[in-house]
C-alpha cells in the first residue's frame, strides 16, 4: 500500500532499521514504514484477524508484510523515482505484479503459491464489494480516496485481489520495466534471495537482498531503508 492501509498511517516513535548498512536519513531517498501486529491495540489486532482469519494471525500478517510487502512497497519507491507512478488501484496492481515477478526471479516460487492459497481462501470469506456492472479497477478508482475504501473488508477485498490479479500475470521483471516505460533493467542471472524466519525483523534482511539483486545487475534504484513502527496500520513508503 503506497500511503496507508485502512484508516491510519501513523507513524510512531519506533526503533529504526535501515538497509544498507546506513543510520543516517540523508543517504536515503526513501523509507519504507512498516508495523507490527504484536505491538497493536487489542481493537487493532481484532481488525486483522478479520482480514488474516483468526489463527495464526502473527504470521500470516509478518509474511504478508515482513516478507511480501516489502517488494511492493519497493516498487512505489521504483515507480516515483523514475516519475511513472500513476496512482489509485493501478498502481496497485502494479506494485503487485512487480512484487510477484521479483519472488519469481529470486526463488520463491514455493512461497508464492502458498501466499495465493492464503489468500484465495480469505476472499472466499469476503462478499465481493464491486457493483454488478463495474469492473474491479473502474469501481476501486471511483471510489479511491473516499471513507469507502477505508472499511477493512473493502480495502481488504482490493490488496489480496490485485495480488491475485498480479499472480495471473505470466510476464518476467524485465517486462514489467518495459511496461512500465523504465528502460535498461536486465534480470541478474542466479541471484537467489536469502529465506529467513518470517518476524518483523525479517523486513530489513528482505529489504537488503532485494537492494543487493538490483546492485548486482547494475541498474540504477533509489536508496531505500525501512522503519519499524508499533501501530500494524502504518504500512506504506515516503519519498526522504
Amino acid at each position: 500500500m503506497k500511503r496507508t492501509f485502512l484508516a491510519f498511517a501513523i507513524l510512531l516513535v519506533p526503533a529504526l532499521l535501515f538497509a544498507q548498512g546506513t543510520n543516517n536519513d540523508n543517504s536515503l531517498d526513501y523509507k519504507i514504514f512498516t508495523g507490527q501486529y504484536e505491538k497493536g491495540a487489542a481493537e487493532i489486532q481484532e481488525l486483522f484477524g478479520q482480514l488474516f482469519g483468526t489463527k495464526e494471525t502473527l504470521h500470516k500478517f509478518d509474511t504478508y508484510f515482513h516478507w511480501y510487502n516489502v517488494a511492493h512497497e519497493y516498487s512505489h519507491c521504483i515507480l516515483d523515482f523514475y516519475g511513472k507512478s500513476v496512482g489509485s488501484v493501478q498502481e496497485e496492481i502494479l506494485a503487485n505484479k512487480f512484487a510477484v515477478k521479483y519472488w519469481k526471479s529470486v526463488g520463491f516460487d514455493e512461497e508464492l503459491t502458498k501466499l495465493k492459497t492464503l489468500l484465495e481462501e480469505r476472499l472466499s470469506t469476503f462478499a465481493n464489494p464491486v457493483p454488478e456492472g463495474k469492473t474491479f479497477e473502474e469501481w476501486y478508482s471511483e471510489i479511491w480516496g473516499s471513507s469507502k475504501l477505508m472499511e477493512v473488508s473493502v480495502y481488504g477485498y482490493l490488496q489480496f485481489k490485485s495480488v491475485l490479479i498480479a499472480m495471473e500475470d505470466d510476464g518476467d521483471l524485465e517486462s514489467w520495466f518495459s511496461a512500465v516505460g523504465i528502460d535498461g533493467f536486465a534480470c541478474p542471472k542466479d541471484y537467489k534471495s536469502g529465506k529467513y524466519p518470517v518476524t518483523a525483523d525479517s523486513a530489513i534482511k528482505y529489504l537488503n537482498d532485494l537492494q543487493g539483486f538490483f546492485k548486482s545487475s547494475g541498474f540504477k534504484v533509489p536508496a531505500v531503508g525501512i522503519e519499524l513502527v508499533d501501530d500494524p496500520m502504518t504500512q506504506c513508503s515516503r519519498k526522504l
